[in-house]
């Protein structure tokens, strides 16, 4: 049987509540696991002054909202809350539905 992840896809650019995001980590993952925690193929496109990206969005089971994206200039993915999301609950949240390690994290917010 499929393993069913608890993260819910949303439509591009209707997931930041308060109109913004902040970075809380970077992960050292492959692009097919994170296609298989939105249970969708990775969506793509350029964002000026950043480039090419791919990634998804949805929300984890309290309701935040997550974004998980890599720029093809960048390193790792990209973890992205809502800008009035607690940090440190983000990405616990994030870490336990997904089943990541924190060894996982090339980078993790201070307020982590």
């Amino acid at each position: 049987m499929p393993q069913t992840w608890p993260i819910t896809a949303v439509e591009p650019g209707t997931m930041w509540p308060s109109g913004d995001y902040r970075p809380i980590a970077e992960l050292d993952v492959d692009r097919d696991l994170v296609a298989q925690w939105f249970e969708l193929p990775l969506l793509q496109g350029t964002e000026a002054g950043l480039g090419p990206w791919v990634g998804s969005g949805g929300k984890l089971p309290s309701g935040i909202c997550v974004e998980v994206i890599r720029y093809e200039l960048g390193g790792g993915f990209e973890v992205r809350v809502d800008v009035s999301a607690e940090i440190s609950r983000s990405l616990s949240e994030f870490l336990a539905v997904t089943g990541l390690p924190r060894t996982a994290l090339r980078w993790q917010h201070p307020a982590a």
